[in-house]
């Protein structure tokens, strides 16, 4: 006979073992109410996107390029520094966030998702004034300017399984129109580049493991140096998503009994 202390390190052993499969099998499928012959259960997962936010942060310099002698016949101004900034977050009740299952049991969209985002979009320039004086010389002189704007924008989320990997991609097409440009005239040009984003928002690669669980978290994000590097472009972003089973139990010619719950 094994004594005491050794019963119960086997039985902790052992249900610390069982601790996964009771994580995968949260919701329970209703019992075989006619026996176990001709009774089958079901599983089937999907999820929710419950929320989506991200950033796009461009900041850069620009050395001083004007002169005295440029400014003659008349004050002028550049942008020496920058700063823009484009930040959303889901609007859920304006969006399509339910994603299903394939046959692996693994998030996928039948087509994009639709979904609305609130986007605040802020810039602050710093800007660089020469002025003329009567002797020849000139004044340098410097101020702020700071511009903010609000709106709400439509973009996709695309799930799709590739080597074993879960893709979620956006594309962000509208967030270059978003960048505000606050002192910019056709003679004093922002440091915004063309192309902030270079791409699309989003095309995050995830493992399909951590879908295993009821929730589930996913971070992106990178960054790059235009030109000498004065100029430097930040991209991040952060999805949560739950999982939601419904369980089946089935007779042939009965009526199906389900449950559905967060697991």
């Amino acid at each position: 006979m094994r004594p005491n202390g050794v019963r119960m390190l086997i039985a902790t052993a052992l249900a610390l073992a069982l601790l996964p499969l009771a994580a995968e099998a949260a919701v329970a499928p209703p019992k075989c109410w006619k026996g176990k012959k001709g009774c089958t259960h079901t599983s089937t997962p999907h999820w929710n996107l419950r929320t989506f936010t991200g950033t796009a942060d461009v900041n850069g310099t620009r050395p001083n390029s004007l002169t005295c002698a440029d400014v003659q016949a008349g004050p002028r101004d550049e942008i020496v520094a920058g700063h823009y900034t484009v930040k959303m977050t889901l609007k859920r009740s304006e969006s399509q966030t339910r994603i299903g299952a394939d046959a692996d049991e693994n998030p996928i969209t039948s087509k994009p998702l639709d979904i609305s985002l609130l986007v605040t979009s802020t810039a602050h320039e710093r800007v660089r004034t020469l002025s003329p004086n009567t002797d020849g010389t000139c004044t340098e002189t410097f101020k702020d300017c700071d511009k903010t704007d609000e709106s709400t924008k439509k973009d996709t989320l695309d799930l799709f399984v590739r080597s074993r990997s879960v893709i979620q991609e956006t594309p962000g097409d509208w967030i270059k129109s978003a960048f505000l440009e606050c002192a910019e005239t056709p003679t004093t040009p922002s440091l915004l580049p063309d192309d902030p984003l270079d791409g699309k928002f989003m095309s995050e690669r995830s493992s399909q493991r951590i879908f295993k669980h009821p929730n589930t978290t996913t971070t992106h994000g990178r960054d790059r140096q235009i030109g000498d590097g004065s100029t430097s472009i930040a991209v991040s972003g952060k999805l949560t998503y739950a999982r939601t089973i419904r369980a089946c139990t089935r007779y042939p010619l009965t009526k199906t009994r389900c449950r559905t719950a967060h697991g």
